[in-house]
């Protein structure tokens, strides 16, 4: 056991991965109010406003979760990278959403990285919990 792996803040952790889920929930959302600003669903509602609020809000929760796990100093490389790209995700999309109004084609790529988005992130919720679960253990095993 590397001496960084010891001192990761499992706590950090564990709230990078409840921010990731809190930001799929919102992916969900986005999908919704995305398919009922076309009219099939949700009359009388202001989609426009809630569907760019929540992704705004969307792209602050994966920055605040990638901080925390950069600040959790958890060393695996590969959910470090995965966490970078799903907030670096997160930016690309908000470009083409304020394009879109100019640029109706933008509308396609807009919804194939929100799907990019989602499955990236479910992809990172085990790894989530298997770094979660090894650092328990290693913090219950007796020193030698």
């Amino acid at each position: 056991m590397s001496e960084q792996e010891s001192q990761a803040n499992l706590n950090l952790l564990k709230w990078s991965m409840f921010l990731t889920g809190g930001s799929l929930v919102l992916i969900i959302w986005q999908g919704m109010s995305g398919i009922g600003q076309t009219g099939y669903t949700f009359s009388g509602w202001i989609l426009g406003d809630l569907h760019a609020r929540s992704g705004e809000s969307g792209l602050l929760l994966s920055l605040v979760a990638l901080a925390f796990f950069l600040a959790s100093k958890y060393d695996d490389k590969k959910l470090k990278g995965m966490q970078m790209g799903y907030a670096t995700l997160w930016l690309v999309q908000i470009g083409p959403a304020h394009a879109i109004s100019g640029t109706p084609g933008i509308g396609m790529i807009h919804v194939l990285i929100a799907f990019l988005m989602f499955g990236h992130g479910l992809m990172m919720m085990p790894k989530f919990k298997d770094a979660l679960a090894a650092g328990l253990l290693r913090e219950r095993q007796p020193e030698t």
